[in-house]
């Protein structure tokens, strides 16, 4: 049985009180940002995140040169 049928058959069984607690935490799941997951772990004792995390990077402009860029020379030599 795959995870996927476990999940189908798990739900059938649920009341509909069970049903709207699953549907809640469903959403909450999908709607949770990564800055709440880092909040998240900051507060469990024992984890230290550094202050600056997540990483900020700078952006930059991307070098501008003639011919066909090399990515893209990689790309069609392996098909």
């Amino acid at each position: 049985m795959s995870t996927r049928d476990a999940l189908h058959a798990a739900i059938d069984q649920l009341d509909d009180s069970q049903l709207a607690e699953l549907m809640a935490t469903a959403e909450r799941l999908r709607n949770q940002t990564q800055e709440s997951t880092w909040e998240r772990l900051r507060n469990i004792p024992g984890i230290e995140l550094p202050s600056d995390w997540p990483a900020r990077f700078e952006s930059f402009e991307p070098i501008r040169v003639e011919g066909e860029p090399v990515s893209q020379q990689l790309i069609r030599e392996r098909r």
